[in-house]
């Protein structure tokens, strides 16, 4: 187990992601934006449209050296923190 509690080490990777769901207003959303970390459970990324805890998304990550070729897997939020530039950084775990 990695120093931080999770089971896999997660990379700092800028994969490209394109992430659908329901946004905390209940409206549906597509986003394209980019991982700021990635593992095989999970990944964190910014968003502009703001979500809740538990929610769930799908997410395309389009580029990245941890999956083969273009992966889509749904994914549910676990955490959540606003930041001055008006985004979002969310941390999701896979769910598949």
């Amino acid at each position: 187990m990695s120093r931080d509690g999770r089971a896999t080490v997660r990379q700092k990777e800028r994969s490209q992601l394109v992430v659908t769901g329901m946004d905390a207003g209940g409206h549906p959303f597509e986003e394209r934006t980019e991982a700021c970390d990635i593992s095989e459970e999970g990944l964190s990324f910014y968003l502009s449209h703001p979500l809740w805890i538990n929610s769930h998304l799908t997410v395309e990550v389009i580029s990245s050296s941890l999956f083969a070729s273009k992966h889509v897997a749904r994914a549910m939020v676990i955490r959540v923190h606003g930041d001055a530039s008006a985004k979002q950084f969310v941390a999701a775990r896979f769910n598949e």
